[in-house]
């Protein structure tokens, strides 16, 4: 990592970006200073540098999450109810936006953004509240939240194939659910014996290679 970061701080998740770069998300353990806070680094492949895009939000330790899609990166905040929330950052420019808030970070005491993954246009988020079994669904072209995905395990969801929208996720039985963001419709495509709760979705780079399976 680049020089001067100091000592407790540590990285929660690495996200592929485009042209062989990558993103990281820290958790920065000084959350009552309003001048620390989480950062997001970006490793370029091709250089070997390091780019630091600076504390998300003041006084936030987490940035627990971390999503790209299209140029933007998506950070899941968290540290305590007034810190929850999700910035958009230009991976060119590194201008930061926020998204709404969400009720239900409140509703459900939610302290952290758990969970987050950016595909074609759609975040898909999950907070640290396990009572929900919801994953919520922002769509970045109309900046507002839609209808969430109910009776879902939390965890990160999975790009269902290059040629759709789609995405799947697991839900609260453990099954493998192919979802449409755009006709909100749900197909079971594995049904768990209920064995396999303790498996994630892993992230492909190239989904395509799975064929039909």
């Amino acid at each position: 990592p680049p020089k001067g970061m100091k000592k407790g701080v540590y990285f929660w998740e690495v996200v592929k970006g485009d042209n062989n770069k990558v993103y990281v998300s820290s958790y920065d353990p000084v959350a009552n200073d309003s001048s620390k806070g989480g950062i997001v680094l970006e490793y370029d492949g091709n250089t070997g540098k390091w780019r630091d895009y600076g504390i998300i939000e003041p006084g936030a330790a987490y940035v627990r999450a971390i999503g790209y899609d299209n140029n933007k990166i998506y950070a899941g905040m968290g540290s305590g109810l007034d810190k929850v929330g999700i910035y958009q950052i230009d991976a060119t420019t590194g201008a930061k936006k926020k998204l709404p808030d969400l009720a239900d970070y409140h509703k459900y005491g939610a302290t952290t953004i758990s969970y987050l993954t950016a595909h074609n246009g759609y975040l898909y988020v999950n907070i640290n509240a396990s009572a929900d079994k919801k994953t919520f669904v922002f769509n970045t072209k109309t900046w507002k939240w839609e209808e969430p995905i109910t009776e879902s395990y939390p965890g990160n969801v999975l790009p269902a194939d290059n040629d759709s929208d789609s995405i799947l996720y697991k839900d609260s039985k453990y099954n493998i659910v192919k979802y449409d963001p755009h006709s909100k419709t749900k197909k079971t495509v594995f049904k768990s014996s209920g064995n396999q709760n303790r498996g994630n979705l892993s992230r492909f780079v190239d989904s395509s290679i799975l064929g039909d399976n």
